[in-house]
């Protein structure tokens, strides 16, 4: 065992919280049916009178723990059973979805100030055993080692479908009240630690966000502090905010730009790509939002491509693609560039392009893209109504026609380094993230075991 396990830099939990497990003080198992009463959730009907009150529905749980009243959905139902109601202590499954990854998934109810509800593709699990603290059992719900019983229990596969009888067939060790306090008291630390780092990571993405935006439109530029007063700087912004073109800048179709930028059509800065996949290249790729062009099959756990890929596009390391599927952040299909793989072929009804010769920073365009400034002009082409099970209308010629910005290209590649530095921070900041997800994970497998024990 290590002599410190890293929580973050400023906060360690030390060795002498643990001791090995000792065979004399085995812990009792019991199944959750003899500890916990279980509720499933309300069906409501949309356009009911009467009162409102907040609902736990599957999409709060997402990759949280506890329930957040801020952030919740509100009903109106005509009569509300009082034991429908949620209390502090209670914590609830996801009991149906489509995606099965979420089924089983909890959300715990420390603290509560309103009504709350839960939803009927959930069921709610209350304490009723002065044998359990309800906070560990939801910590020990929400472990990789009820999943495995689910399995197991469920057929062996994952399930479709939760059910009270399932979950009261789960058996769940019971260390004392001293130490079950001790376990939750030690991974609550973990848990704010992962918190805090999410909360930077949100921060950084909006200050990345912001500066993207004034840098790509030369609102920002990196002149500023030698040629404007402080003064002079915020009247500038104020102008442009206002829709106004300070001195020096002017109004084009794209919004308000330096005097000598100039907008473009998409087509000189980018040729279209139709080579045909007649090599036979294997490495078939999809976009992800969160991770840009990306092995289909990795992604997706399995291959949804046609049998026969000679009709697909012919990507090289550099060049661009674009999904007209609209996407939670991207309503206007997203953008990516292929940096991972020297190669990779898309699906013909992307549309593929390459960066001209005269493009001296495609990495500026790629953030370009990324920013979502770009959606504007995809906004003017899409057809109205056309939207078809996701897929944006976007007719190939009317999209090579959009504007884009050119300006010099040492300017260019300074923004481009800027906020490549930027996403470089966020970046590493997820990867710090991950580990103490992961650490946290093996941490509760051994705490929830007994493999390690804590002393009380």
């Amino acid at each position: 065992m290590k002599t410190l396990i890293e929580v973050n830099k400023n906060q360690k939990v030390k060795d002498n919280e643990y001791m090995l497990a000792e065979k004399t003080d085995p812990w009792s198992h019991k199944n959750l049916g003899e500890l916990l009463e279980f509720k499933n959730g309300l069906n409501y009907r949309t356009g009911d009178v009467g009162e409102e009150v907040l609902i736990v529905g599957v999409s709060d749980f997402k990759d949280a723990f506890h329930v957040d009243e801020t952030k919740l959905s509100t009903v109106t139902v005509e009569s509300l059973p009082e034991d429908y109601l949620m209390n502090e202590g209670d914590f609830v499954f996801v009991r149906s979805n489509g995606n099965k990854e979420l089924i089983g998934r909890v959300l715990f109810a420390k603290n509560i100030s309103k009504k709350i509800t839960h939803s009927g593709f959930t069921i709610r699990a209350r304490n009723k055993s002065d044998l359990l603290l309800s906070e560990y059992c939801a910590i020990f719900c929400s472990s990789s080692l009820v999943k495995r019983q689910f399995m197991t229990k469920g057929g062996g596969s994952n399930i479709s479908n939760l059910n009270q009888q399932l979950l009261s067939e789960i058996e769940i060790p019971l260390p004392s009240i001293p130490e079950q306090k001790k376990i939750t008291s030690i991974l609550s630390t973990w848990d704010k630690a992962i918190e805090l780092k999410e909360k930077l990571i949100e921060q950084k993405k909006e200050q990345k966000k912001g500066l993207m935006q004034k840098l790509l439109m030369g609102h920002v530029r990196i002149s500023d502090t030698k040629n404007y007063s402080e003064v002079d700087l915020l009247e500038k912004n104020e102008m442009i905010k206002r829709g106004e073109a300070p001195k020096g800048y002017k109004k084009t179709k794209i919004g308000i730009i330096p005097e000598d930028w100039k907008i473009v059509h998409l087509y000189e800065k980018f040729d279209r790509l139709t080579k045909r996949n007649i090599e036979g290249n294997q490495n078939v790729l999809t976009i992800s939002a969160q991770y840009g062009l990306v092995n289909q099959e990795s992604f997706f756990k399995k291959l949804v491509a046609s049998e026969n890929l000679t009709n697909y596009y012919l990507l090289a390391k550099g060049d661009f693609a674009y999904n007209k599927s609209y996407s939670n952040g991207y309503p206007f299909g997203a953008i990516k560039v292929l940096r991972k793989y020297e190669s990779g072929i898309v699906s013909p009804l992307y549309i593929c392009f390459s960066p001209k010769k005269n493009n001296y920073c495609p990495e500026y365009y790629q953030y370009y893209f990324e920013s979502g400034l770009f959606n504007h002009e995809i906004y003017a082409i899409a057809q109205e109504g056309a939207r078809n099970h996701g897929l944006l209308n976007v007719p190939v010629g009317d999209f090579f026609n959009l504007y884009v910005l050119d300006f010099d290209k040492t300017e260019m590649k300074m923004i481009a380094e800027i906020i490549g530095k930027s996403t470089e921070e966020v970046n590493y900041l997820e990867l710090e993230l991950e580990f103490l997800k992961q650490q946290k994970k093996g941490l509760m497998q051994n705490l929830l075991t007994g493999k390690i024990r804590v002393k009380v």
